[in-house]
């Protein structure tokens, strides 16, 4: 490799080392977000995701959860708020 040649870092994930590739910029579903499930059910939304992206890992994490922020082709995370006071019985 000449000095003017970069090195390309290896994609976490990439199709190779166990992980899933990353999406090929001509299918449209693999880049995607789904704007029309504000206010849905975490089960209305975890219907849609999944029908749009079967292989898709769902993460349903509260609104203020910390999270990674590594990119993974195949996660998808559902941020949800607690809409009233839960209570016993």
């Amino acid at each position: 490799m000449s000095s003017m040649e970069e090195k390309k870092p290896a994609i976490q994930g990439a199709a190779g080392d166990g992980g899933v590739a990353p999406p090929r910029f001509d299918d449209p579903i693999k880049l995607k977000s789904w704007p029309e499930l504000v206010g849905k059910s975490v089960d209305e939304a975890k219907k849609v995701i999944l029908r749009d992206m079967p292989e898709a890992k769902i993460e349903v994490l509260p609104v203020d959860a910390m999270v990674t922020e590594d990119l993974q082709y195949d996660r998808v995370r559902i941020f949800v708020a607690v809409a009233d006071v839960p209570r016993v019985g």
